[in-house]
This record gives C-alpha cells, sequence and structure tokens, in this order.
C-alpha cells in the first residue's frame, strides 16, 4: 500500500499496530512516533522511518500538522491496523 495522509495540527492518533512493515517519509511538519518500550523519536520534514510488522504504535502531531508519504507492506485478508489499548 501506498499512500499520501496529511494530519492537521494536534491529532493524535491511537495505540496500534500494523501486520506488515510500514515505512513513512515526512514531506512537510513533523510527527512524534511513539513506540511502546522505546523512547519517543521526533520526524521531521525531509526523514525516512520504519515501523517492523506487530510493532505497538502511535503517533502525535503538535502545533504544526504533518503531511506523510506512507508505505506499508500489507498482509492478503488481514486488517490494514489493529487498535490497542
Amino acid at each position: 500500500m501506498l499512500f499520501r495522509s496529511s494530519f492537521p495540527a494536534n491529532t493524535e492518533l491511537p495505540w496500534h499496530w500494523h501486520p506488515g512493515e510500514e515505512i513513512f517519509y515526512v514531506i512537510e511538519g513533523a510527527v512524534t512516533l511513539s513506540r511502546r518500550g522505546l523512547p519517543d523519536t521526533a520526524a521531521s520534514a525531509g526523514e525516512v522511518h520504519k515501523i517492523a510488522p506487530q510493532v505497538i504504535h502511535a503517533g502525535r502531531t503538535g502545533e504544526v500538522g504533518a503531511e506523510l508519504v506512507i508505505f506499508r507492506v500489507h498482509t492478503t485478508g488481514e486488517p490494514e491496523r489493529y487498535v490497542v489499548d
């Protein structure tokens, strides 16, 4: 799956995981990537980040939103993502 996604300022994505690998490129703005058990990672315009399959993660924007290109290896027949508490 390959898509472009816009996240307005002060957006919070819920904790979730994907059955396949996810790679994202920040076109503009900034986003904070949170992965359970790891320090938060700031992702700014021009940066690429990778999330391994089945890693529980969340994302949030601050005062500035973000525009991302997301590439995800998606397992046929599986949901796009699994939301967790």
